[in-house]
C-alpha cells in the first residue's frame, strides 16, 4: 500500500482510522460520501482508508506518523500536500484537494492514463 501511494502520479487522500475509534465510526459515512463525490475524478484523485488497528497496517501507519484518529493525508506525486486530523464535513474536506488542482501541479489525464 505504501509503495503504491508514494509512487503514484495520482493525488491520493487516505483516511487513517482505527476500527475501535468512535470518531472514526461516526466519520465513516462522510468519508464514503466524499468518495462518491470524487468518483468521477479517477484516476486523477484516488481515495483510500487504512485501519491502523489492524496489525498488518500498523507499520504503515507508524511510517506515516499517524498518532490520532481519524487522520486524513493528501499526497500528490509522492509528496505530502495536506493533512486533516479529526472529523469534518464533506465541504471542508474537499479543500484538501485544492493544492493538487493548481494547473501547474497536476498532470493531465493523458499523463495518468
Amino acid at each position: 500500500a505504501e509503495r503504491r501511494l508514494l509512487g503514484s502520479p495520482s493525488a491520493w487522500a487516505v483516511e487513517f482510522f482505527a476500527s475501535w475509534c468512535g470518531h472514526c465510526i461516526h466519520f465513516a459515512p462522510t468519508w464514503r460520501a466524499l468518495a462518491e463525490d470524487v468518483r468521477e475524478w479517477r484516476p486523477a484523485v484516488m481515495l483510500a482508508a487504512l485501519d491502523c488497528a489492524d496489525e498488518a497496517n500498523q507499520q504503515v501507519c507508524a511510517d506515516f506518523g499517524i498518532t490520532g484518529f481519524p487522520t486524513l493525508k493528501v499526497r500528490f506525486m509522492g509528496r505530502a500536500m495536506g493533512m486533516f486530523v479529526g472529523v469534518g464535513n464533506r465541504e471542508r474536506l474537499s479543500t484538501l484537494f485544492s493544492p493538487c488542482f493548481s494547473p501547474w501541479r497536476c498532470p493531465s489525464l493523458a499523463q495518468l492514463g
